[in-house]
């Protein structure tokens, strides 16, 4: 959200057991105002693709793989999607992963300097309630984002 600053996520694949299958990293964007535009220039009565397209907001990105020891930094406008994955083996496989973002160096965020010691000050089951809460606020803030409306009138 823009009061945190974030310029870009970044993700650490620290090991991958050979047993999973999938899980790439889907990317979209949301489409520029001028590109929403642009869609108004096509044929007088396009294919409902464009409509879709359009209706849609987001541009596909493409995708990455998400092999065994490697990192993927990414802009936090990007919208991402970790594929399926499946564990093909006969026993339990694991991915382990570090997630973190990264923030604008040109802004000074708030430290432990201001602010007081926290710990201690809400139960283990409200902590897991409040991120809970957290990350539907992001959800939700990051689908508002992303929503364009286009008109696609013919003049």
């Amino acid at each position: 959200m823009s009061h945190e600053n974030i310029v870009a996520t970044a993700l650490y694949i620290a090991a991958r057991d050979e047993g999973i299958q999938g899980g790439k990293l889907c990317f979209k964007r949301a489409l520029e105002e001028w590109e929403g535009a642009r869609s108004s220039e096509v044929y007088q009565y396009p294919f409902q693709y464009v409509y879709d397209f359009v209706e849609r907001g987001m541009l596909p990105l493409g995708e990455l793989e998400t092999p065994d020891n490697r990192m993927l930094v990414f802009p936090n406008s990007h919208v991402h999607k970790v594929m399926r994955m499946i564990n093909t083996g006969d026993r339990l496989a694991k991915r382990r992963i570090v997630v973190f973002f990264l923030v604008n160096p040109l802004v000074r965020i708030v430290s432990t300097k201001e602010v007081p010691d926290q710990r201690s000050t809400m139960s283990l089951e409200r902590a897991k309630e409040h991120r809970l809460e957290l990350m539907k606020e992001r959800r939700l803030h990051k689908q508002d984002w992303n929503v364009r409306e286009v008109g696609l009138c013919e003049h």
